[in-house]
């Protein structure tokens, strides 16, 4: 029977974002009635003999995100806290009970643990989280206990109206406008945006950090220091207030200072007249609070730069276009932008105009004629309605403006997307490089893009069947684990490769603290030069030509699975998981 292989390429892609800090510590447990919360207040840590009997039973397993080593669940009944259980990591890491016997008979009463020792304020959340970086819940209550007793309660219902323009802070900062300021430092703005309900601006205040000259000296923590730090810090009633103390004290190059502007100041003006143009703000109620929106301004960066992360989601039609010879391209670009100038001049004819998908608020249409760059016409991005060129050039009659502002380099495309992930999902079949200068096309270089699959894919079957086959029980490290592959190919253009690049090869095994990794990189270990050999049967690979440049291939493939026995290529049809650098699409059947 003929044996058929199904090639499938993916692509991995590893997304960063936010800000570097301490990792969000699980909560404690807390149910009122039939209703669980969480919390972040720690009651056991606010009695230090309990707290040292507690940690005598643990094992000691933390996590990055348990630093104590055990979660509590607690009960209010009867206007009282108890406590119910304590739970820690077994060895592969689920939580399990453990035996408090004997730590809290003081504080039993009818068989039940009461809380006796702790007085302070309990925040008990539940429901969806609110905001896009807060750590709070739709539904709040504070408790407020004495000697573990509930002397008041407040119910708190936190709200949060989105914007539809997620990408505020892009918007804000393209269209400030800072020439003509005095600047000090390195021209950043903390700003604060304090909306109406209805998502409007209510005031601004803008901020500036100053750096001492004095630079602080940082600590330097074991690990066994930092969790007694940590520790010590939770006992306090108001713990993630303390804790985030610490980390800024700890992690503090320089002792920042806060000057803040006034109203009447330029930095303000100008911010409160970009931040009206928005009329979309997010409204985040916290207690019945409103919250500030909180972004930053850099100012006297190139703002003309294409933005990757914007592309992720960005439809085409939503990009500037640009005609050259007759034919329709998309701009990745943004060739306006460079002049803070004429962006002020077309700001009244935004106002509402941003969305989360287009957070400039316009498109334009360009043209490449005699190699100079001409900006031919101007649409609200919302509406779609035509903007006249004069408000960028009084006096133009609707001709054609010359871009002469203009120095940089950009892309245009167009045709097929040569695959489904970044930066594949972004690059098409025809693309051009040009380097202006004030306005001047000086060079355009094209590149004609494609994937050519490899049709033959008996080579990929012999290849996965002679490691395969290979007599890897032999082996007392791969008993019970599993043994994976990855190997690199540089093809040329048509597809034969001269070698075979780095090979690596892993094997893991075992659960929780018996788990085993290793990792085979010696280009002279027996398995490495198995498997070099067994990959030179493969006379073409998939060759994927970007920019001029053959990309290297990356696969990764299962040579034995945990209990698996030596086995022949089975007949019909199975899968090779082939993952590609760069993304790519099924080839075969």
């Amino acid at each position: 029977m003929k044996t058929k292989i199904l090639i499938l390429i993916v692509c991995s892609i590893n997304c960063f974002t936010g800000n570097v800090g301490a990792t969000e510590q699980t909560g404690e447990r807390l149910m009122v009635g039939d209703k669980a919360f969480w919390m972040q207040v720690l009651p056991l840590e606010q009695d230090s003999v309990l707290a040292r009997l507690l940690h005598k039973r643990l094992s000691g397993r933390i996590s990055t995100g348990l630093y104590r080593g055990y979660v509590g669940t607690w009960r209010l009944a009867e206007g009282k806290l108890l406590l119910e259980k304590i739970e820690e990591y077994d060895p592969e890491y689920k939580l399990r009970e453990v035996d408090i016997s004997g730590i809290f008979d003081a504080y039993r009463e009818n068989g039940r643990i009461v809380a006796r020792w702790f007085s302070g304020t309990i925040l008990a959340q539940r429901g969806e989280l609110v905001g896009r970086r807060e750590r709070r819940n739709e539904q709040e209550i504070r408790y407020f206990l004495r000697k573990g007793v509930v002397k008041s309660e407040k119910q708190i219902y936190n709200t949060f109206r989105e914007s539809s323009n997620g990408s505020f802070f892009h918007t804000i900062d393209m269209l400030f406008n800072g020439n003509g300021m005095i600047w000090e430092g390195d021209s950043t703005l903390n700003v604060k945006i304090f909306p109406n309900p209805d998502g409007t601006v209510n005031r601004v205040k803008v901020s500036r950090e100053l750096e001492s000259q004095k630079k602080s000296k940082r600590r330097k923590l074991t690990d066994v220091q930092l969790r007694d730090k940590i520790n010590r810090l939770r006992k306090r009633r108001d713990s993630e207030k303390a804790e985030s103390r610490f980390w800024r004290k700890t992690y503090s190059f320089w002792d920042n200072r806060e000057k803040r502007f006034g109203r009447h100041h330029p930095y303000t003006q100008e911010v409160t007249a970009c931040a009206k143009l928005m009329e979309d703000w997010d409204v985040l109620t916290l207690d019945g609070k409103i919250q500030p929106v909180q972004l930053e301004i850099k100012w006297g960066e190139d703002r003309s730069k294409r933005i990757n992360w914007l592309y992720l989601w960005r439809e085409k039609n939503q990009q500037d276009s640009l005609d050259m010879d007759g034919v329709s391209y998309r701009v990745d670009g943004y060739p306006l932008q460079q002049s803070p100038d004429l962006i002020t001049r077309l700001r009244p004819h935004l106002k509402g105009a941003f969305t989360r998908n287009q957070p400039r608020g316009y498109l334009a249409r360009w043209q490449i004629t005699d190699d100079r760059l001409w900006l031919t016409e101007l649409r609200n991005a919302r509406t779609g309605e035509l903007i006249p060129l004069a408000v960028l050039d009084p006096g133009n009659n609707g001709e054609p403006i010359e871009a002469s502002w203009y120095t940089g380099t950009f892309e245009i495309a167009k045709g097929e997307v040569l695959g489904q992930y970044y930066p594949l999902g972004d690059t098409e079949t025809l693309e051009v490089i040009c380097e202006v200068e004030q306005g001047h096309v000086t060079r355009k270089t094209i590149y004609n893009n494609y994937i050519r699959p490899e049709e033959d894919t008996v080579a990929f079957n012999y290849f996965i069947q002679e490691i395969r086959s290979h007599d890897w029980d032999s082996y007392p490290e791969l008993k019970d684990r599993t043994l994976h592959g990855k190997l690199m190919a540089y093809p040329r253009t048509d597809g034969v490769a001269d070698s075979v690049g780095r090979v690596e090869l892993y094997v893991n095994g075992g659960k929780g603290e018996e788990r085993y990794h290793r990792t085979v990189t010696d280009p002279a270990d027996p398995w490495i030069v198995l498997v070099r050999r067994a990959a030179r049967v493969i006379p073409r690979w998939e060759v994927c030509f970007i920019k001029g440049k053959v990309k290297p291939v990356e696969i990764y493939f299962t040579i034995k699975q945990e209990g698996q026995k030596r086995q022949k290529l089975p007949e019909g049809t199975f899968v090779i998981d082939l993952r590609k650098e760069l993304g790519g699409k099924v080839l075969g059947e």
